[in-house]
């Protein structure tokens, strides 16, 4: 290592390798294979949104609050002062650039979705990430590229807990030789579902994001309630589990006896949402009201729930699935209407065994 370190040694493979690490786990997404192997070469929606919201952000406040113009002294490369000009015009200027060019290399008209863009291979990386919503956070969506998101992609990303991270077909099959990410399907983050809230209702959506928040705070307090005030740092929004067996685990669910302080963004977006959501929604969550029921029963915003339900369904049968040299063990969450509905079977599929868990996520 000493050596490599040094130079001594060239090994191209590996510092390809460091490469793509380093990008990886400066994005703030680290594991996830929409980065793995590429992630050095990719300008992402993620970053790209961020800097946009940035800079308007910069351009509105030297307008605000210094007429136009910053003006600040510093000192030059000789020790002498140097007053150093910020004009508001400039930072607005560089806004529009990116914008133009997240237009043209990121949204996919097709799709109605963000994608990262690839600088090496000179196209659109195929990964659907979560993280197009960002986008309607920053500003940078039109009403139209914002409708055609709403339309053509909150169906693949919104399941029964929130907003997953990315799409299960994007992730691809996971095995033993080819373990799951902790920021890919089924995984659920506080920082996605607080971004996406308050994209929405920058798009007069607040519907949809009264809705998305009703999601992720019943998969908190259900876990809160079930578990002995348990606060993770992510959850697994498929199967409505704080139980994450992927990577290092899930912080902050190490049993203690006694509730801990909870987790930092965990706790921000539960205090976001409870702000967000309505009185009623305020009311069935504190009787832990399975999301389906309660937008089943007051048909929020019109919301078309067979749809979702399909969605969930095909999420649900893929999610537990790790398959490993011809052989398939399969954990599935069923939801069930009393506790007579866990026990374990076994069924065969293609002369093979299949031997499946079922585990209640609710009983109504």
């Amino acid at each position: 290592m000493e050596a490599y370190n040094k130079g001594d040694i060239q090994e191209p493979k590996l510092d390809e390798y460091f490469l793509h690490d380093r990008a990886v786990r400066e994005s703030g997404h680290d594991t996830t294979y929409r980065y793995e192997k590429v992630c050095a070469n990719l300008a992402t929606v993620d970053l790209n949104t961020l800097l946009y919201k940035y800079e308007t952000d910069i351009a509105d406040a030297i307008d605000r609050y210094f007429d136009g113009e910053l003006a600040y002294d510093k000192k030059g490369e000789d020790g002498e002062i140097v007053t150093i000009r910020q004009h508001a015009m400039t930072w607005r200027k560089r806004a529009e650039e990116r914008l133009k060019r997240i237009n043209t290399y990121l949204w996919n008209e097709e799709k109605g979705m963000y994608f990262d863009y690839d600088t090496v291979l000179k196209k659109q990386a195929n990964y659907e990430s979560v993280t197009t919503y960002w986008s309607l956070w920053a500003g940078c969506a039109s009403q139209e590229q914002a409708e055609k998101m709403i339309e053509r992609s909150l169906c693949k990303f919104e399941v029964l807990g929130g907003l997953v991270s990315g799409t299960e077909e994007s992730r691809g099959i996971t095995s033993l030789d080819r373990p799951n990410r902790q920021w890919d399907f089924p995984f659920g983050w506080a920082p996605h579902q607080i971004m996406a809230w308050q994209g929405f209702q920058n798009y007069g959506k607040r519907d949809i994001a009264e809705r998305l928040a009703y999601r992720w705070l019943y998969t908190i307090t259900k876990s809160f309630v079930d578990f002995n005030g348990v606060v993770p740092e992510k959850f697994d929004i498929v199967g409505m589990t704080h139980k994450v067996q992927v990577e290092y685990g899930n912080v902050g669910v190490d049993f203690k006896y006694v509730p801990r302080e909870g987790f930092g963004w965990m706790n921000a977006s539960y205090q976001i949402g409870l702000h967000l959501i309505s009185t009623k929604m305020r009311r069935a969550l504190g009787a832990c009201t399975h999301p389906d029921l309660f937008f089943e029963k007051t048909n929020h915003g019109n919301y078309d729930l067979s749809r979702h339900r399909k969605r969930r369904q095909s999420a649900e049968a893929a999610a537990r699935k790790i398959t490993h040299n011809g052989q398939i063990t399969a954990a599935i969450t069923r939801i069930g209407s009393n506790a007579s509905s866990i026990h374990p079977t076994t069924v065969v599929s293609d002369q093979m065994t299949h031997h499946a868990f079922l585990e209640l996520t609710e009983s109504q």
